[in-house]
């Protein structure tokens, strides 16, 4: 019997981003998987402060927070951190830990939580995928970033690395020290301040350059632009 199978646009990020990390596996021994789960119910607002390790952030119509770790270390049996809890006991308030103490372990995470949660995320290094969620902003030294179907305005402040973003309702204003740069759709302002590399806006309301080291800057379907 043939088989038909279908390959969204998130799957295929999805894979590349498990491609972009398997050069590590090298220096990195897999060691296990842990699972957290915390009821979202309530909350308003949730952060996510990772260390070395891809970032996958998926929303959903859920009631709960899933993550998902896979553990990579040099030395397997070392200490490292994850926990997902209340920041500072504010029931309303919940902050994932991954990796943001120990330099000699790498956390592969991937995160389910309610589309509409406000999230902000701050990452060290690894690529960063999110669909169909509400980040607010984004703080990462390294690795690229890639964000589809955002629900709120979206704030970035990148090292390096190339960022794209696709489908975001509201403003996104990117500060970004090299990588590429490409942003469609979206019902709001782009605001860029740029250190290297090139600049790509397709179908934005206004776009604002406040800086721009090198590279091309080339926009189309935009309405308003200051440079």
């Amino acid at each position: 019997m043939n088989k038909i199978v279908s390959i969204t646009a998130l799957t295929v990020a999805l894979l590349s981003a498990t491609n972009a990390v398997a050069g590590w596996n090298n220096d990195y021994e897999y060691v296990e998987t842990k699972r957290l789960t915390m009821d979202a119910s309530a909350l308003e607002h949730f952060e996510i402060d990772a260390g070395a390790g891809s970032l996958i952030v998926i929303g959903d119509e859920v009631d709960d927070i899933n993550v998902s770790a896979e553990i990579y270390q040099v030395d397997a049996g070392e200490e490292y951190c994850l926990s997902l809890d209340y920041a500072n006991g504010d029931k309303q308030r919940a902050q994932l830990a991954a990796n943001n103490c120990r330099s000699d372990t790498r956390i592969d995470v991937t995160v389910t939580l309610p589309a509409q949660l406000v999230t902000e995320i701050k990452d060290g290094s690894g690529r960063m995928v999110i669909d169909n969620a509400s980040v607010s902003k984004i703080e990462d030294g390294s690795g690229s970033i890639k964000t589809t179907n955002n629900h709120t305005a979206l704030a970035i402040e990148d090292g390096s690395g190339s960022i794209d973003i696709e489908l975001i309702d509201g403003d996104v204003r990117i500060n970004d020290g090299s990588g590429s740069i490409h942003v469609s759709d979206v019902t709001g302002q782009v605001t860029v301040r740029d250190g290297s590399g090139s600049i790509n806006v397709n179908n934005a309301t206004s776009f604002n350059l406040l800086s721009d080291g090198s590279g091309s800057v080339n926009l189309s379907n935009v309405n308003a632009k200051r440079m």
